[in-house]
């Protein structure tokens, strides 16, 4: 009974490291379509240079920001992607929080930007 027991628990634990790789995959999938969605370069003015939160930590707040130029990105898309990334964190969060996983809770401050040649980029 003790073995079966162990093989048991085992192969519940590959199943949740498993499930925990796919997440993590499928965060950074969603991360690089946020990425190659954004421009940050064309931009005339520091003006136009914006800042996006990508993705949702569980205690609040993006868990990282990104720089993009207003002016030569297509934002409907952006938003699409970034919603997508931010669905998917919260649904992370929401099952870690069920099993009882915190996440890490440290505000992140939103960077500031400058226009270097034309290019977003933060300071």
């Amino acid at each position: 009974m003790r073995k079966r027991f162990s093989t048991l628990a085992s192969v519940v634990s590959l199943l949740a490291l498993a499930a925990c790789t796919s997440d993590a995959e499928e965060r950074e999938r969603l991360t690089s379509e946020v990425r190659a969605a954004l421009k940050a370069e064309g931009c005339s003015d520091v003006a136009a240079c914006k800042i996006a939160g990508i993705g949702v930590r569980g205690c609040g707040g993006p868990r990282e920001y990104v720089v993009y130029c207003e002016t030569s990105t297509d934002k409907a898309l952006l938003d699409q992607k970034l919603a997508a990334v931010a669905e998917h964190d919260r649904k992370t969060n929401e099952e870690d929080a069920d099993d009882g996983f915190s996440d890490t809770c440290e505000f992140e401050p939103a960077p500031q930007v400058v226009r270097v040649d034309g290019v977003c980029r933060t300071r």
